[in-house]
């Protein structure tokens, strides 16, 4: 059994994470690596934005 923390469950409770779990068949722990990863490139994005704009 896999064990998950409150904030690996709110992430998989979203929107996005219900639906990568439910309509794409992923298993959970697949599921909250690709919301984690997605997250994370989101804030790479906006600090990107950032710098170019201070350039």
């Amino acid at each position: 059994m896999i064990k998950l923390s409150e904030k690996n469950l709110n992430a998989l409770n979203s929107k996005k994470g219900l639906k990568m779990f439910l309509d794409e068949n992923l298993k959970a722990i697949k599921a909250l690596r690709t919301i984690q990863y997605e997250n994370r490139l989101k804030k790479l994005q906006q600090e990107l934005i950032k710098l170019q704009q201070w350039v």
